[in-house]
């Protein structure tokens, strides 16, 4: 999750070397679980928007590759 660090300066779910702990807290409330703190950040809201698409737990919901790189914030 290097855009969000980038855009907070902290790495997602504040959870230190836990994988299995991100990995069922990102299951259970998925982009809600970061979403206070991007925006106590006042992140951009095309960077956010990125990332609640990115950020989605069923694979089949997801933003595909093609699509993230032809996103305009990503551009």
């Amino acid at each position: 999750m290097i855009l969000f660090f980038l855009l907070t300066g902290e790495t997602p779910f504040d959870i230190a070397n836990d994988s299995d702990e991100l990995f069922w807290r990102f299951k259970e409330r998925g982009f809600e679980a970061i979403s206070a703190d991007l925006e106590a950040v006042h992140a951009n809201p095309q960077a956010v928007e990125l990332l609640r698409r990115v950020l989605v737990a069923d694979p089949a919901q997801r933003m595909s590759f093609e699509e993230l790189r032809t996103c305009a914030y990503v551009l």
